[in-house]
């Protein structure tokens, strides 16, 4: 069992460009300097991260058994880079982002450590219940698609490949109402903090990697708020006012400059503001980076 103190976890998909996830891991060498380890999860079946690995060797790549794609394959992907870092690292906290976030701030890990000891309750930290603009966040759509797959309907789909998908999430979504939980709440899932005594009470409840679920439309972030809130966790703000993170689901949330002027230390997503492309955007975080080294 080896020490860090932070995990950075990063499904990665065939959509995925090289040059953009590269972007990505530059983005974290500079700005998260307390020990850490990179891990992709590779689900691109392209083998991306064996690419990505030739440039930066100390990251650990690991491959899906098949292509999970998006949804509930996301949980599944992520599944497999949370038991691997719960197995193989004595680590505070866990980051997962997605290659189109940029870590823009100095050492958010740090503010994420001392949040979880200060708020030992809310063990999975982002972007929750208001954005980092100060607006409030909807839940309905996945409060809705929770209904919709525990209803009778949902199951007659299908009901030899989902009855058992169908009574677990049954069961956890009961669990987690007794334990507080609001149908649909979850920290937007471009980037967010999850504590290893969230990752390891999953892993003992044998919440991880269930295969059985891989039909649902649910997304990871929404599965992953759902299977804490069954063991007694809950989410948390680590978005608004100066708090670090500063994403939003489609786009930057206010401009890179603006991004920097409030200090918020991880951004999402990178792929357009207003009329900037990606690559625009990302040439500014890197022209941010160049100037802070050069004030180190």
């Amino acid at each position: 069992m080896k020490q860090t103190e932070t995990v950075i976890a990063m499904p990665i998909g065939p959509n995925a460009e090289y040059a953009n996830i590269c972007d990505t891991i530059e983005s974290i060498y500079h700005f998260i300097t307390s020990s850490n380890v990179i891990i992709l999860i590779d689900d691109s079946w392209k083998k991306t991260g064996l690419c990505v690995k030739e440039r930066f060797p100390d990251i650990i790549i690991l491959p899906t058994p098949w292509n999970y794609g998006p949804d509930a394959g996301l949980y599944l992907t992520l599944s497999i880079g949370y038991t691997f870092a719960l197995e193989n690292y004595n680590f505070d906290a866990l980051l997962k982002i997605d290659d189109d976030t940029l870590i823009i701030g100095h050492n958010p890990e740090i503010d994420a450590i001392e949040y979880f000891k200060e708020h030992p309750d809310c063990e999975i930290i982002g972007s929750f219940r208001t954005d980092c603009n100060g607006d409030p966040r909807d839940f309905s759509c996945p409060s809705n698609q929770i209904a919709k797959e525990m209803g009778f309907r949902s199951l007659l789909k299908s009901p030899l490949k989902r009855l058992k998908g169908w009574f677990f999430l049954r069961k956890i979504y009961d669990q987690s109402i007794h334990n507080g939980y609001e149908a649909g709440e979850h920290c937007l899932g471009g980037a967010y903090f999850i504590s290893r005594s969230c990752i390891e009470r999953l892993y003992e409840n044998n919440l991880l990697s269930h295969q059985e679920i891989s039909w649902s439309r649910l997304q990871e972030d929404h599965i992953f708020s759902l299977l804490a809130h069954s063991v007694g966790f809950k989410n948390g703000d680590f978005a608004t006012n100066s708090l670090p993170i500063g994403i939003r689901w489609r786009g930057l949330p206010c401009s890179p400059e603006e991004l920097v002027r409030r200090k918020k230390k991880i951004t999402h997503s990178t792929r357009f503001f207003s009329n900037m492309s990606e690559q625009e955007i990302r040439q500014y975080f890197k022209e941010q980076r160049e100037k802070d080294k050069a004030l180190l």
